[in-house]
């Protein structure tokens, strides 16, 4: 006890010794480092559950959220610290400004987990989550309208009768190949998101007798429109333009068979 007194008694000397500015950047210090009481596992796990509860409510189906805590390594082996007191937080940084990472899922039959990291006192301050951005949540008619734009556009291009199917997310080998057609039943992986998964689509064509497929990337879908499959517009392209020199050609032709006519009493072709 002797020992402890004589240890508090000198800190308090020398604190007393400081000027206020270094006290003001000595409680700073400690104020950054020292996690604030109000924000512990037990907190986290319930804004959690109620995240769950009004995604559920709003979506009009059941969605599950979790707290995994603060992401850290690979990210193909990503990890996680669900304590908040094992958080590592950098000098100078609050620990309620800590990235955390929150899971979620949204329903479906193979439906994964996906995972959005935010700022911990952005979910503490709204009481919830925010889920993964509405953005990459695509929903199945608008991938459907999707096709069907593209088959018009390519159909005005092509001066052809385009059809074009929405099939889902491929899956399986290359000869018996499935598709999860609904987007709530993709199968993403953990730290990845809705819009970087690949999408399939059906293409066909009257003057051919077997469906082209595709595969693109959603986000790219989204921002880029459908790409066509290889080779299409360019052999039926061809025949438009060979049709159009050629008519051009006989235009010509007539214009100038005209002139030499005028000019030299005969006539002239042009091809």
């Amino acid at each position: 006890m002797v020992v402890n007194r004589s240890i508090s008694t000198c800190w308090c000397s020398q604190l007393r010794q400081l000027s206020p500015r270094s006290v003001q950047v000595l409680h700073g210090h400690l104020a950054a480092n020292m996690p604030p009481k109000q924000i512990t596992r037990s907190a986290l796990v319930k804004l959690a559950a109620r995240t769950a509860r009004l995604l559920s409510h709003a979506r009009g189906e059941t969605v599950l959220c979790e707290c995994w805590g603060q992401p850290y390594g690979p990210r193909a082996h990503r990890r996680y610290r669900a304590d908040p007191l094992e958080w590592h937080v950098p000098f100078g940084q609050r620990h309620s400004q800590t990235p955390i990472a929150f899971a979620f899922n949204f329903g479906g039959v193979n439906a994964q987990w996906e995972v959005h990291v935010q700022p911990c006192h952005n979910a503490v301050t709204r009481g919830h989550a925010t889920p993964p951005c509405a953005s990459s949540r695509i929903t199945l008619q608008e991938l459907e309208a999707l096709a069907e734009g593209a088959a018009k556009s390519m159909s005005l291009e092509l001066g052809l009768s385009v059809t074009c199917k929405y099939l889902g997310q491929p899956y399986g080998p290359a000869a018996r190949r499935r598709y999860r057609r609904d987007p709530r039943e993709w199968r993403v992986a953990a730290g990845d998101r809705h819009s970087h998964q690949t999408i399939a689509f059906a293409w066909m064509r009257p003057d051919q007798k077997s469906q082209a497929v595709t595969e693109q990337r959603c986000d790219n879908v989204q921002h880029q429109g459908l790409a066509a499959p290889a080779g299409w517009p360019c052999t039926v392209l061809w025949a438009e333009v060979r049709k159009e020199l050629e008519l051009a050609a006989a235009k010509a032709g007539d214009e100038a068979n005209q002139i030499w006519l005028e000019e030299f009493g005969c006539s002239l072709s042009c091809r």
